[in-house]
């Protein structure tokens, strides 16, 4: 009996083409390079999108679209105009020193930048909602940390920096009307949030956790690193201390977005509450929870609630320590 051939179906052929396809398709350039040559390379970034702000402020300050004497002079923080320029400003510069660095580098190590930045998922709803219930729940205590870090004494040099940079914040604060509350959620409590989550949780966070093959240890030096490039060191135990909070929850979550939304809402709620109080309409209890001296009660409120809700959150979550480790090596 003659022998049957069997030709493979065009269905078939069409699956082998495209597997073909997958397997063969170019990785990015340092895909599955070494993580301390990523940290190099992510920090080269970082280095050359400083030299390129450069290159943007003088062109800002040559064509006169803004007067950054005039921005870096407290004195004349009283001028409307000065003031939106230095939103304006900080927007530009905030984009340019933490998206450009990390979307460049991405395209460098993945050829799935959305996935690896974690943007392609909003993560669990339940945590979403959690994280930033979190982060609001923890103003007393921060609040609290803050004071007892403004008693460390600096040098001269850097209570000078920490002045300058304290009376531009407030200055950025003090317009409130309307129209200056929306700019100044969107500027400095969603932007910031997306950069400032973008650059130090989905790039250097991963980085680091690959690389010292140890989450915890990632999530710290982050953290670390996040709080000293703000330049406010009165406040640096703090804001490192919500750079873990943040860390964890990146790593729990598995979504950057469940992170720009807690940011956003720390960010946010302290905007709105300067809102209300310039406005003469804030509760008594909301200044009370807002005080930068907080007292005991409320911070070990605080404290109790914020402990109970990041169990809660470590319950919900999909990916603990040790697989997120495993995500970051492999």
């Amino acid at each position: 009996m003659p022998s049957v051939l069997r030709y493979p179906s065009q269905g078939t052929q069409i699956y082998a083409k495209q597997n073909y396809h997958l397997n063969t398709q170019t990785p990015a350039p340092f895909e599955g390079s070494k993580a301390y040559a990523q940290l190099l390379i992510f920090f080269g970034m970082f280095g050359i999108a400083f030299f390129f702000l450069g290159i943007v402020t003088l062109l800002l300050q040559q064509t006169g679209l803004f007067n950054l004497v005039l921005i870096q002079n407290p004195a004349s923080y009283v001028d409307e105009q000065v003031v939106m320029d230095a939103r304006n400003y900080q927007l530009i510069c905030d984009f340019i020193l933490f998206v450009l660095p990390v979307l460049v580098f991405s395209f460098l190590v993945s050829k799935k930048v959305a996935a690896y930045l974690q943007m392609d998922s909003l993560g669990k709803f339940s945590l979403l909602i959690l994280g930033g219930l979190t982060i609001i729940a923890s103003t007393p205590l921060i609040n609290y940390f803050a004071e007892l870090n403004s008693r460390v004494p600096l040098p001269d040099m850097l209570q000078n920096l920490e002045q300058t940079g304290d009376e531009l914040e407030k200055a950025l604060l003090s317009h409130h009307n309307l129209k200056d509350l929306i700019f100044n959620l969107f500027v400095m409590a969603f932007m910031a949030g997306l950069c400032e989550e973008l650059f130090f949780r989905a790039g250097l966070q991963k980085i680091l956790i690959k690389m010292t093959k140890n989450t915890h240890v990632g999530v710290w030096i982050a953290a670390i690193v996040f709080s000293a490039i703000h330049l406010q060191f009165s406040g640096f135990v703090p804001r490192m201390l919500l750079g873990v909070f943040l860390g964890y929850l990146f790593v729990w979550s598995g979504s950057i977005w469940v992170n720009i939304f807690a940011h956003f809402m720390f960010n946010g709620t302290q905007i709105f509450v300067l809102y209300l109080q310039d406005s003469k309409k804030p509760l008594k209890i909301v200044d009370d929870i807002y005080s930068q001296t907080p007292e005991m009660a409320y911070v070990i409120a605080s404290a109790v609630l914020v402990a109970i809700l990041i169990v809660v959150i470590y319950k919900l979550s999909d990916k603990k320590p040790e697989e997120a480790l495993q995500q970051n090596i492999e």
